[in-house]
């Protein structure tokens, strides 16, 4: 049976040899504001004429995503979209980490990082590791809960603004994960450590460059989630979306839990 997968729209540009590379093997920078983007297409398998696509905004340090749905991939959609993202992120980014597309690779970017202060880096051509934080929440917060429908009218995509906002504040405040903490190569075997699993959110109140202030507000919109009515809100839009009762979207996420235990 065909199954509808994703195909990648990623295109050179000349302006990339301007862009610093900043690869995997690099030392990371362990503090909250390091982020990386990149961009999902709703294409349905056919990347023809315009439909939707998911710009997705990590924390390399953190794991807090946000995610926005933008028309199209034109440079002026693609930097009102980073400028939500930025907006609902709770910290102030000092750096950004892109891949060669040339969504990220044009004046407008270049521009809006300049005023900002922010360094501007990108990944080196077809390694998916040196964009693999970004890379990960493609699949936990666009894919596998969206899918490879093809999403291109307005009130698609208006719902799919929406269901992504539901989706990072789950993801944010009440989903714990874990974070490597480092690797031991011993002969041809490496062993890996991870932190305790902890919630991106948690993440940022330890962090001591987050000012008073900064965790006060953290604190309060936690306060303000109720994640029985946001998982009923999600199950609406996915179903909306999705074309299936909220009855079989409940139904696959028990079968992937009891695959998980």
């Amino acid at each position: 049976m065909y199954r509808v997968h994703g195909i990648s729209h990623t295109r050179s540009t000349p302006l990339r040899g301007s862009i610093p590379i900043q690869t995997c093997m690099d030392p990371p920078l362990d503090i909250p504001s390091v982020l990386a983007v990149d961009l999902v297409g709703h294409d349905g398998g056919q990347a023809v004429g315009d439909f939707g696509w998911t710009l997705t905004v990590t924390d390399r340090s953190t794991g807090w995503t946000e995610a926005v749905a933008v028309r199209t991939k034109a440079e002026t959609y693609m930097v009102a979209a980073l400028e939500s993202c930025l907006h609902r992120y709770p910290g102030q980014g000092i750096s950004l980490h892109a891949d060669n597309g040339t969504e990220f690779k044009h004046g407008h970017l270049v521009r809006f990082c300049h005023t900002r202060g922010i360094t501007l880096t990108r990944s080196r051509p077809y390694h998916k590791n040196d964009n693999c934080y970004v890379e990960s929440k493609n699949w936990t917060l666009v894919r596998r809960c969206q899918g490879y429908r093809r999403f291109e009218e307005e009130g698609q995509l208006a719902d799919l603004r929406q269901l992504e906002i539901l989706l990072t504040q789950r993801a944010n405040m009440l989903q714990p994960s874990i974070a490597l903490l480092e690797k031991v190569r011993t002969g041809s075997r490496i062993q890996k450590r991870y932190h305790a699993p902890l919630t991106p959110l948690q993440r940022l109140l330890q962090a001591p460059q987050v000012s008073n202030h900064g965790k006060t507000r953290l604190l309060h919109q936690l306060n303000t989630v109720d994640p029985l009515s946001l998982q009923k809100d999600i199950g609406i839009l996915q179903a909306r979306l999705l074309g299936k009762t909220r009855q079989d979207i409940s139904a696959g996420a028990v079968t992937r839990r009891s695959i998980s235990l």
